[in-house]
């Protein structure tokens, strides 16, 4: 990581301490923002620190902990906090921990104080060639890390940017009927909205992605020797530009109303079209399509969900997620007769049971044995339950195991159901 000069590492102090002063068009502005956020000040510092093991500034206490709890209301100062050697302030990293731990969700009182406070805050970092940035999300808020500039701005290149080098190799096959580019495009029209503080938007998300995707190159094709602007993300598709399409589809992924739904929805479409790509925070990513593992489609979008999302982990080799996924899928299943009039479980499944026997009374016996049997590992494991006397599988191949079998069970069942029924 760059080293942050005193200069920097003073602006954002002070900002913490005074507050920013926006002199805009409404006049002045006022934003503040305390480092520690809800929190008691040494509640925040002990995320970071263990203040009990540190001794105290003044002699006074027997450790900072208990100074810093007695004096946080009192008469601290702020340089206490940033100059103590105890700390280690002084170290880029350590600053930047503090720093981006300010804007943790569990910490920040007011979100959106928070996003100018940030933004200024890395108006004085870019000066030092870093930035703090989203890295993951809790409950579908930002957890922020510093990043050296050119690694951040290398990492948010449109996909055609970032993989230049190899783009052939990673989609080189990929093709888009005209069924699957209508479904797409009636997710874009679902999700293309914006929700800002000054007004409701209906077209800002997509506005804001090609406005983005601009800045790299021209949105212009050339078609029959002229050349034809871009107004939409299926315009690309529409004239043939894959590459392009997955750099407008990343950064609408970004911008729309419901990102993760987007992105369900997306994957959901390349995955019953045989499309070996995922979009996984707002990121396009190759995938392999698991030939052995295929699966009919159900007219339940909640199960086909479910299924293709445990699918996504499996072929990433997170066995434990996808074993969450599938049993979810399972339990789902289990309710296919669920209605008023057969509000049991266990009634429903024993009717699913006797229907896919086909007559046969021992194989209904037998996929009712393999549902029990399943729901008790799944209660007995830490698949569905994680009270402390849940039992942790931690091996991958017994996880591969039961995710196997347990997707077994429910794709022939799906299979079963729609070659008795016709529909599932």
């Amino acid at each position: 990581m760059n080293s942050i000069s005193n200069i920097t590492r003073r602006d954002i102090i002070n900002i913490f301490e005074y507050g920013y002063t926006d002199f805009g068009p409404l006049g002045e502005e006022i934003y503040t923002m305390k480092f520690w956020g809800q929190l008691e000040l040494p509640e925040f510092l002990e995320r970071l620190y263990h203040l009990e093991e540190m001794p105290n500034i003044t002699g006074n206490y027997s450790n900072l902990f208990e100074e810093y709890q007695d004096r946080w209301q009192k008469d601290l100062q702020y340089e206490e906090v940033f100059e103590n050697p105890s700390l280690c302030l002084d170290s880029t990293d350590k600053f930047l921990s503090l720093v981006c731990e300010a804007f943790h969700p569990e910490v920040i009182y007011d979100e959106s104080n928070g996003e100018v406070i940030l933004e200024e805050i890395n108006r004085f970092l870019k000066r030092d060639d870093i930035v703090i940035a989203p890295y993951r999300k809790i409950s579908g808020r930002p957890v922020y890390k510093a990043y050296e500039l050119a690694e951040f701005e290398c990492q948010n290149m449109p996909f055609s940017i970032r993989n230049r080098n190899n783009i052939n190799a990673l989609i080189s096959d990929v093709t888009f009927g005209k069924d699957l580019i209508y479904k797409i495009d009636k997710a874009f029209d679902k999700y293309n909205c914006y929700l800002s503080s000054y007004s409701y938007d209906p077209f800002m998300s997509m506005d804001k992605a090609l406005s983005e995707l601009e800045q790299y190159y021209p949105l212009e094709l050339k078609v029959n020797g002229k050349n034809v602007t871009v107004c939409n993300p299926i315009d690309f598709l529409k004239l043939g530009d894959v590459y392009h399409f997955f750099d407008s589809l990343e950064l609408f992924s970004v911008h729309c109303s419901n990102p993760r739904a987007f992105q369900r929805r997306i994957n959901l479409l390349f995955q019953e079209d045989g499309i070996p790509i995922m979009l996984e925070d707002c990121r396009i990513t190759p995938v392999s399509m698991y030939p052995a593992l295929d699966c009919v489609k159900s007219m339940d979008e909640e199960l086909n969900e479910l299924i293709t999302e445990s699918r996504f982990h499996y072929d990433k080799q997170e066995y434990h997620k996808a074993a969450i996924g599938i049993w979810a899928a399972m339990e789902r299943l289990k309710t296919y007769y669920y209605t008023t009039d057969m509000d049991n479980k266990k009634k429903s499944a024993k009717k699913l049971c006797d229907t896919v026997s086909c007559g046969n009374q021992e194989i209904a016996v037998l996929f009712d044995e393999e549902f029990t049997q399943l729901t008790k590992i799944g209660n007995k494991y830490n698949i569905r339950h994680y009270e402390r006397d849940r039992i942790t599988i931690s091996n991958n191949k017994h996880l591969k195991y039961l995710y196997l079998r347990c997707y077994t069970l429910v794709s022939s069942i799906m299979e079963i159901l729609k070659d008795v029924k016709g529909r599932i």
